[in-house]
């Protein structure tokens, strides 16, 4: 998603693609297909393309897009309502399967993790994302996503 973002925002934002961008992409992409291969770059090669990696193509298309038109085109709501808003459509599009899934209370233990990401991970890492949208763009804020699975 990081390198769609930068690539997208070529056309979109007339950006250009500077040298670090580049060398930061390569790495990123050397690193991912190392840990996806489990230390086997030549991994994918062999690989046949699921539907499910289609749609995760098509995800990181659609959000990369979206990241970098919150740049083009500024709303004119605030950063609490992007969050809340997109609080709601999660809300919306989830609760179909809350309807039909075996419905589990969480356990005590499981308390501080559903707070961490809730809090955290659903509110103050999005508005933080957004923020860094306004203030360096989609294309430079975009490397940092590759922060998530740490800090996840």
């Amino acid at each position: 998603m990081p390198l769609l973002a930068v690539f997208i925002s070529v056309p979109l934002l007339g950006k250009r693609i500077s040298g670090l961008s580049i060398v930061g992409g390569v790495i990123s992409l050397a690193g991912l297909a190392f840990m996806l291969g489990q230390g086997d770059v030549a991994f994918f090669v062999h690989q046949d393309v699921s539907q499910g990696d289609g749609l995760m193509v098509l995800a990181a298309v659609v959000y990369a897009t979206y990241c970098v038109l919150l740049k083009r085109w500024k709303m004119q709501l605030s950063s609490w309502m992007l969050i809340y808003t997109q609080g709601v459509f999660a809300v919306i599009m989830l609760f179909p399967l809350l309807l039909t899934s075996h419905q589990v209370m969480p356990t005590q233990a499981s308390l501080p993790l559903i707070a961490y990401a809730g809090l955290l991970g659903s509110l103050i890492a999005p508005l933080l994302w957004v923020k860094s949208i306004d203030l360096i763009g989609a294309d430079s804020s975009a490397m940092f996503m590759n922060l998530l699975p740490v800090i996840a």
